[in-house]
């Protein structure tokens, strides 16, 4: 016999409402380079502005676990620990922080199963589809999550699997002509892989970095422009560490926050 629902329903303040309950489970795949692995220095947590939110550096310190965010670790998926296990080295962190700091206080119930394919300093040429050693990596791996979610009962809605990308550092020195093409067919391959089935994010380098490209966020911009919606260009906070290259802890904080804004559909926390 069906179970009769109340007609009003109540969660924690910024909290998301799905259908009645609290959201159920999602996933962010993040591919890129430098800035994606993540090169911002943890110590800038505790250091202002951030340090205003003290309960970022409980979360940095696991003092305030990652309860329900589990990052990919190359065989499974274990809970998400700063320094640890989250695919930067144990001084930097990258978008996963932000991302699993929007996910405690957003939600409570179900978990965010996270991943990362990324290195520094590659080109978009090696996520090229078939051919390209990080698409295979990537490929590869996904494959691997989706069996080890299987086999442990997980499922995640289509609508609420995310892609995240983070790269055009490296090929500065490239036009539109040459990065939009790959750009496109890197996404409609993401697609038939069943990689980027929702939503997507590019982000994109800001001007006031050196490696800024005019033609490379025109690409990005074109690519997000023809996705209906459903992939947009997000323009990366201008915070970075001394080499204007890499983002800084606050810089890596805001720019995920503001991705977990589009993913989710809420609005947008600020640092």
């Amino acid at each position: 016999m069906a179970t009769p629902r109340a007609d009003t329903y109540s969660i924690a303040s910024g909290a998301d409402l799905w259908a009645g309950i609290d959201p159920p489970n999602a996933r962010i795949s993040m591919w890129g380079q430098s800035n994606a692995v993540g090169a911002a220095l943890r110590t800038g947590i505790a250091a202002a502005p951030l340090s205003s939110d003290a309960e970022l550096q409980d979360y940095d310190d696991a003092t305030l676990p990652f309860s329900r965010v589990k990052f990919w670790n190359g065989s499974s998926y274990a809970t998400l620990v700063p320094g640890s296990n989250s695919g930067a080295s144990a001084t930097e962190f990258g978008p996963e922080f932000g991302f699993a700091v929007e996910w405690m206080r957003r939600t409570t119930s179900g978990v965010l199963y996270l991943d990362k394919n990324a290195a520094g300093g590659i080109s978009i040429t090696s996520f090229e589809p078939d051919v390209g050693a990080r698409w295979t990596t990537g490929v590869t791996e996904r494959g691997q999550q989706d069996a080890w979610l299987a086999s442990n009962g997980v499922s995640i809605d289509s609508s609420r699997d995310f892609w995240f990308w983070s790269q055009g550092e490296a090929d500065y020195i490239q036009n539109q002509a040459w990065y939009e093409p790959k750009m496109q067919e890197l996404v409609d391959a993401l697609i038939v892989e069943g990689i980027l089935p929702s939503k997507a994010v590019l982000t994109d380098i800001p001007s006031g970095s050196g490696r800024y490209n005019t033609g490379i966020s025109a690409a990005k911009q074109a690519v997000a422009d023809g996705s209906g919606g459903n992939i947009i260009k997000l323009v990366e906070p201008n915070y970075f560490e001394a080499d204007n290259l890499h983002l800084n802890a606050r810089g890596q904080v805001q720019r995920s926050y503001d991705a977990y804004a589009f993913l989710f559909d809420v609005s947008a926390s600020t640092t």
